[in-house]
């Protein structure tokens, strides 16, 4: 298998993979043009599956385990938006002249077109529509001119064939991303496979894959009555180095608000890199009076950076009773320790000095 084209890279095989979220979705993908079965951002390594000590690498737990089933009525309502997106997205590949679009897998393909080149392991927020084409031509003269020819918006993320050289490859595909839509669509994603047929020409199946966004529930929301809360940063299991009581009414709407604006993470198995296991957690306690019953609880390390994801996420609890963790929690620590006059954030690795305080 031979990488091609305008940045393309060869898939890197993830040796380990985590619930729910992380860096890099892992994905199936098909036998034909041997695919590998994950990806990795540039600069990103997966973690092994035993991690050194004092590293926290990949939990192996189950995928989806803690997500909340949402309402089938809200369910419906985003797979119908996501399979409109997903008809939009097929509507922006162009191919080369001649190009014949069918109704079923070509012949000749020996069953390469009879899936998609790649595939989330988690499917159950998945919308997939695709189509098969015939065009004239050889399969690096359809990616060819995909490349001079990209869908409008999309990126190349991510491209692969197999073959004995450029000009001589038998399947590939080309995999093109576009932003998500708000708090409704996550990832959007076109791939856009090529075979050689035994009868000639190049079939083509297209696929627009985008995966909706579960909600989260109002239940899994601060309760009102919050007239303190208690941030601190602390690595685990030692004394805080940063002790902060808010009583300000305004400040504690201001943090009420922040957590409350989060969403959860999504159903999915990633790759998480080693991440430090005794690095220092910034914890927001909620209570309704001074050294009051805790409402609920939020936490985030505090080297965690934009965008977090689940190998990093926000934990939270309800009167103690663990929540689905929470995307965007490093934000809410920026803009808390800003709020607040005090710095909440370290840089990855570094133990932070010692600080205490009570803002107005």
């Amino acid at each position: 298998m031979v990488a091609h084209g305008r940045g393309a890279r060869l898939l890197a095989f993830v040796a380990a993979v985590v619930a729910v979220g992380g860096l890099a979705l892992a994905r199936t993908s098909s036998d034909a043009g041997a695919v590998p079965a994950a990806t990795s951002p540039p600069g990103v390594r997966a973690a092994a599956a035993s991690s050194a000590p004092g590293v926290r690498g990949a939990t192996g737990t189950a995928a989806g385990v803690g997500i909340p089933k949402p309402s089938p009525a809200t369910a419906k309502a985003r797979r119908r938006r996501a399979r409109a997106d997903a008809t939009t997205l097929l509507g922006r590949v162009r191919l080369p002249a001649g190009a014949e679009q069918l109704s079923s897998e070509p012949t000749g393909d020996g069953g390469t077109l009879s899936r998609p080149p790649s595939r989330p392991a988690i499917t159950s927020t998945l919308v997939d529509e695709h189509t098969w084409w015939r065009v004239p031509g050889s399969p690096a003269s359809a990616l060819d001119y995909l490349g001079a020819h990209p869908p409008r918006g999309g990126k190349l993320r991510e491209s692969a064939a197999q073959g004995t050289g450029r000009r001589d490859i038998v399947s590939g595909y080309d995999g093109f991303v576009w932003p998500p839509v708000g708090r409704l669509l996550g990832s959007r994603e076109l791939f856009v496979q090529v075979t050689k047929l035994t009868g000639g020409g190049t079939g083509v199946r297209v696929d627009a894959q985008v995966q909706w966004i579960i909600p989260r529930p109002v239940s899994e929301r601060i309760p009102r009555g919050v007239h303190e809360v208690d941030v601190t940063r602390a690595a685990p299991g030692e004394a805080p180095s940063l002790e902060v009581k808010v009583v300000s009414p305004h400040k504690i709407r201001a943090l009420v608000a922040m957590v409350d604006a989060l969403e959860i993470v999504q159903p999915g198995a990633y790759a998480c890199p080693a991440l430090p296991a005794s690095g220092p957690i910034v914890t927001f306690t909620f209570r309704p009076s001074d050294g009051g019953t805790v409402l609920a609880r939020a936490s985030e390390p505090s080297s965690a950076r934009e965008p977090t994801t689940s190998c990093d996420p926000m934990t939270f609890s309800i009167r103690g009773r663990p929540q689905t963790p929470l995307l965007g929690g490093a934000a809410v620590v920026g803009k808390a320790g800003r709020l607040l006059g005090v710095h909440l954030q370290t840089p990855p690795s570094q133990r932070p000095g010692t600080a205490t305080g009570t803002p107005g």
